[in-house]
């Protein structure tokens, strides 16, 4: 069985990770930052716009987005870059255990880390 896999961010970049990542086996869960411009209702949209990512699941919320992975957690941060990423560490980072891999996907300058 394929591990699950997580995206934080559903924007452009997210979304076509997220429908290569279920094409090749992995389920998927999703969550969109609540507040963005983006919004929850068009990322709804856009998660069942596509029929590969049809069977991903869509959370509302952070805590049960993260208690949906499996251990080690994967999860891919699609979220722009600069603030973003770091209120989404300081608020991921609760939700996640020793071993887990977060992964930064925002597009950050290499003198930003």
């Amino acid at each position: 069985m394929m591990p699950s896999v997580g995206i934080i961010g559903m924007g452009g970049m997210g979304c076509n990770l997220g429908r290569n990542l279920v094409a090749r086996g992995f389920a998927l869960s999703l969550f969109h930052p609540p507040g963005d411009s983006f919004g929850i209702q068009p990322f709804r949209n856009v998660a069942t716009q596509f029929p590969e990512l049809q069977a991903a699941t869509v959370f509302d919320d952070l805590n049960s987005f993260a208690r949906s992975l499996t251990s080690p957690r994967i999860i891919f941060m699609m979220v722009p870059p600069g603030n973003h990423v770091d209120d989404f560490l300081t608020k991921v980072i609760s939700s996640l255990s020793s071993g887990d891999v977060l992964i930064d996907g925002s597009n950050a300058h290499y003198d930003d880390t």
